[in-house]
């Protein structure tokens, strides 16, 4: 079984579908260990961060959903660094299962991030069968942040490195632990050899690769589904060379699976301490607000400009020319109804806890920056960083002629100087 990209406990309402929870993927668990000792819950990354939950608890009520589970291996996602490395660190300690890492170094020490370990190896044994020895490694895409103390090397190379270990110890399968973006997993499929199977993360969307050469597959977020593999291992004997059969279904977690009894009562303490947050009202939607995915990370929206025009306000009249927030800071995925709104769901919205920051810029640099971001969004990849603006479109009828026949304009932004306010 392998899932990723978990960060909530509740399930969430989908278009009127209860999708989710980790306390409904313990029983599939369970039942699938029981049918088969044989068996494997691999985890691709993104649990620290974000959600209101983890502005609270720092990722630690995710451990306790994953030890419930039962992880065999983890790998590393971008999130998990949301509250830096000695953030991470404690939920590395709280863990019952190894972070597997071949490309992620601490900057102070130039050695792997603490609580992490390159790769892994497990022998499955069958009273009739034989044993068969996996071996298991983990990497993820180069966040060119060097603000969080660390620094990646390139993913290919560490796979190849990894693969390279793996068979000098006389491994029969090689399954790695990916979190990036699909473009970077087709070439991961394609230029590393000796991997049987890849579980990746980070899209956020259910599929399965298998074009490009090593299959991969990637689970839908939140636990909204899983995938449930078998694979069967065929050792080469006489003239018959070694065969490996998989087959794989994606498993949606609906309301209607029994959950377990045990993690239900860890998330009913959890829910308590983060109603507190729930029942401080500080405004009134007139309307209901979209924050879904699909609409906050392909162009501006109401909630972006509710956060947008707040950093205007809270600095005060001629502070900035123009606000911008980035689309992929927004979270939640749901549709508020108009009602009531409380600070839990404010910061449910935004929860990441961001510095808000003036840059001094010129009209060239902006619509360069705009252009960047409008092209991001749009085509065959989205990248999903467009900006939610405020004051842009009226600060310069230029600049705003272009936003509106982008991407066929070709006119330029007044040269002079602008002050934006960013997130």
């Amino acid at each position: 079984m392998a899932y990723s990209d978990v960060y909530e406990m509740l399930q969430d309402d989908v278009s009127g579908l209860k999708l989710g929870g980790p306390s409904r993927v313990v029983p599939l668990v369970k039942d699938m260990r029981c049918k088969n000792p044989n068996s494997l819950v691999l985890f691709a990354g993104d649990t620290m961060s974000p959600s209101l939950w983890s502005s609270q608890f720092r990722g630690m009520q995710m451990v306790d959903a994953h030890n419930a589970i039962g992880i065999d291996f983890a790998s590393l996602g971008n999130h998990e660094f949301d509250f830096g490395i000695e953030g991470f660190y404690n939920v590395s300690k709280a863990s019952n299962f190894p972070w597997l890492n071949a490309n992620c170094y601490e900057v102070g020490t130039k050695t792997l991030l603490r609580g992490t370990m390159p790769n892994a190896v497990k022998t499955f044994d069958h009273r009739k069968f034989g044993k068969v020895k996996i071996g298991f490694f983990g990497v993820m895409y180069d966040m060119k942040d060097s603000s969080k103390g660390l620094y990646w090397t390139d993913p290919i190379e560490a796979a190849k490195q990894q693969v390279k270990l793996l068979k000098n110890q006389s491994v029969d399968l090689i399954i790695a632990l990916t979190h990036q973006t699909l473009a970077d997993d087709n070439r991961l499929s394609k230029e590393v050899t000796g991997v049987n199977l890849i579980y990746g993360g980070h899209d956020h969307t259910s599929m399965l690769q298998s074009n490009y050469g090593t299959p991969y597959l990637k689970p839908d977020f939140d636990f909204r589904s899983i995938w449930l593999s078998r694979i069967e291992y065929f050792a080469a004997s006489g003239s018959l060379t070694t065969t490996t059969r998989m087959t794989h279904r994606a498993i949606p977690i609906v309301e209607e699976m029994p959950s377990d009894p045990d993690l239900d009562k860890v998330i009913a303490d959890y829910t308590i301490k983060i109603g507190i947050l729930h029942a401080r009202v500080i405004g009134t939607l007139c309307e209901p607000l979209d924050v879904t995915n699909k609409l906050v990370r392909a162009g501006d929206t109401p909630v972006g400009a509710i956060f947008s025009d707040a950093g205007l306000s809270f600095y005060g009249p001629g502070s900035a020319d123009a606000s911008v927030t980035n689309g992929g800071s927004i979270r939640t995925d749901k549709v508020y109804p108009a009602g009531n709104l409380s600070i839990g769901q404010v910061i449910a919205w935004s929860p990441f806890g961001n510095t808000l920051m003036i840059i001094e810029t010129d009209g060239a640099s902006l619509k360069k920056y705009i252009t960047k971001e409008m092209r991001a969004s749009c085509g065959e990849v989205v990248s999903r960083v467009f900006v939610n603006e405020a004051k842009v479109r009226r600060m310069d009828t230029a600049l705003e002629t272009y936003i509106k026949s982008f991407p066929n304009a070709n006119v330029c932004a007044k040269a002079e100087e602008r002050s934006i306010l960013t997130f």
